[in-house]
C-alpha cells in the first residue's frame, strides 16, 4: 500500500494493524496472527505488546493458510503484502 505522500507501508505493517484492530474489536480469532519466517521481528515485538501471538510458517500463503486452518487462526499473510483473512476468502 502507497499512501497519499507516496510512503510504502509493507505487509508486515498492515498486518499488525489489522491485527490490533481485530483484537480490539473481539475479532481475532485465536490471539494471534499466521505469518511467514519472513516477517520482521518488530511485527512480533508489536503484537507481543498487544497481547498477542504470532505463528510462523515456512514461506508460502499455502502455509499460512494450512497454520490458520489447523489453529483455528482468521487473519495471516506475508510481508510482501499477501493477506489472508478466513472470514471472507482464502
Amino acid at each position: 500500500i502507497i499512501d497519499e505522500q507516496g510512503r510504502v507501508a509493507d505487509g508486515d505493517q498492515i498486518m499488525a494493524l489489522m491485527a490490533a484492530r481485530w483484537a480490539e474489536q473481539g475479532r481475532l480469532r485465536g490471539g494471534a496472527l499466521v505469518a511467514t519466517v519472513m516477517s520482521n521481528l518488530g511485527l512480533e515485538h508489536f503484537l507481543s505488546a498487544k497481547g498477542l501471538r504470532l505463528e510462523r510458517t515456512r514461506v508460502g500463503d499455502r502455509y499460512v493458510v494450512e497454520r490458520m486452518r489447523e489453529g483455528g487462526f482468521n487473519l495471516g499473510g506475508e510481508q510482501s503484502g499477501h493477506i489472508v483473512m478466513t472470514d471472507y476468502a482464502t
